[in-house]
């Protein structure tokens, strides 16, 4: 294989630790075992890894990833295939059923326990409805200035000296 498979394979059988991969290996029998995963990271990016197994936690593969030269964890269901020393691809709920099973949805629905229970949410639509209508009128208040009483008062002082003097200027 051109992306290195061969290479790492003889690399992990020549320091004697990791044995490859079975596929009638159970899950408790795969720490220390190598073999290679089709891997799609968090971002959407495919890759190819060569591992060694170091054990399974809470949906995760503990794994020494010869690629990257460091320990790793995957995430179990974004582990597209195995492939085992001879190249051999498999579906990975079909190697470890045990560990990673298949995603169930359940459709949960629900009815009120009494008509009550739906008139209180109408009701308590038209109180919502009600108080965005009261906040709208409180908002187009503040922007509207309507002028206070001491300034009207001023205006009709004003108005009356007014109106006085341009009667004293006609009379006169």
């Amino acid at each position: 294989m051109s992306d290195g498979y061969k290479a790492l394979i003889r690399e992990a059988q020549a320091k004697g630790k990791p044995a490859l991969l079975s596929f009638d290996a159970v899950p408790s029998e795969i720490e220390g075992v190598a073999f290679g995963i089709d891997y799609v990271d968090s971002t959407g990016q495919k890759s190819r890894r060569w591992v060694t197994a170091r054990g399974f936690k809470e949906g995760l593969l503990w794994a020494y990833c010869w690629v990257r030269r460091d320990m790793r964890s995957f995430s179990l269901h974004r582990i597209e295939a195995i492939i085992d020393d001879a190249g051999e691809v498999r579906d990975p709920a079909s190697v470890f059923p045990e560990i990673i099973a298949p995603r169930r949805t359940i459709n949960v629905q629900t009815t009120p326990k009494r008509k009550r229970d739906v008139d209180r949410g109408a009701f308590n639509a038209r109180i919502a409805e009600r108080n965005a209508e009261v906040a709208s009128e409180r908002t187009e208040a503040k922007h509207r200035k309507e002028p206070d009483q001491r300034t009207l008062l001023i205006g009709r002082v004003l108005l009356a000296a007014i109106f006085m003097i341009i009667i004293l200027f006609v009379l006169l």
